[in-house]
C-alpha cells in the first residue's frame, strides 16, 4: 500500500486476503484525494482507526467483513454513502454514527440487527436513504428513527419475524416518500401512516 499514489480517487481491494500488518501499512498512508473505498470481504478487519487518512472519502463499501460491532474515527465529514451489507452486525451504540454528519445513504441489509430499544441513528439528520432489509427485526421502538427528518426511503422488507410496529414509529419521518415492508408479518394499523403525507 505504501506505493499507492496520493492522487488516487478509487481504491477497490474487495475479496482481498490480507493480514493485520497490511492494514497497518494502509493506516500510515494518506490519500487525501480518495473518494471511493471498497473493502468487501476482508475478514481481518477489526477496527477502522486507519480511516483517518481518507478525509475526502465520499463512498465506503464494507460488505461481508464479519464485524459484529462498529465505530468510526473523526475526520469522515465528507462521507455520503456507506454500505455495511452482510457484515453480521448485531448492535449499534448511541454514538455509532455521530462522526458521519453528512451521510445520505446507509445500507445495513442482511445483518443481525434489532431495533427494540431507543434511538439508533443519532447524528444522521441528513440521511435520505436507509436500508434495514433482511435483518432480525421483530419489533421497532417508537424512537428508533428519531432525528431522521430528511429520510425519504426506508426499506424494512424481508424481516420475517417482524410483527409489532408502534403506531408512532414513523411520526418523526415527515419527508418519507418510499417505504417497503413486504415479507414481514406486520399487521397494518392506519394510525401508523397518518403522519406520512408524502408517502
Amino acid at each position: 500500500f505504501q506505493k499507492l499514489s496520493s492522487h488516487l480517487l478509487v481504491l477497490n481491494i474487495g475479496i482481498f486476503s490480507s493480514d493485520a500488518e497490511s492494514f497497518q501499512t494502509l493506516k500510515n498512508v494518506k490519500h487525501d484525494q480518495l473518494l471511493v473505498l471498497c473493502l468487501r470481504t476482508n475478514k481481518t478487519l477489526d477496527q477502522l482507526s486507519w480511516l483517518l487518512g481518507f478525509p475526502n472519502l465520499k463512498v465506503f463499501r464494507l460488505e461481508m467483513n464479519g464485524l459484529e460491532t462498529i465505530s468510526f474515527p473523526d475526520g469522515l465529514f465528507n462521507l455520503e454513502v456507506l454500505h455495511l451489507t452482510h457484515t453480521m452486525l448485531e448492535s449499534i451504540s448511541d454514538d455509532t454514527w455521530s462522526k458521519l454528519i453528512n451521510l445520505k445513504t446507509l445500507n445495513l441489509r442482511m445483518n443481525r440487527l434489532k431495533l427494540n430499544r431507543g434511538s439508533f441513528f443519532k447524528g444522521l439528520e441528513k440521511l435520505v436513504k436507509l436500508d434495514l432489509s433482511a435483518n432480525e427485526l421483530d419489533s421497532i421502538d417508537k424512537q428508533a428513527f428519531q432525528g431522521l427528518v430528511n429520510l425519504e426511503c426506508l426499506d424494512l422488507s424481508n424481516n420475517f419475524h417482524m410483527q409489532n410496529l408502534d403506531p408512532e414509529v414513523f411520526a418523526c419521518l415527515p419527508n418519507l416518500k418510499h417505504l417497503r415492508m413486504d415479507n414481514t408479518k406486520i399487521e397494518i394499523d392506519t394510525k401508523t401512516f397518518s403522519n406520512l403525507t408524502r408517502l
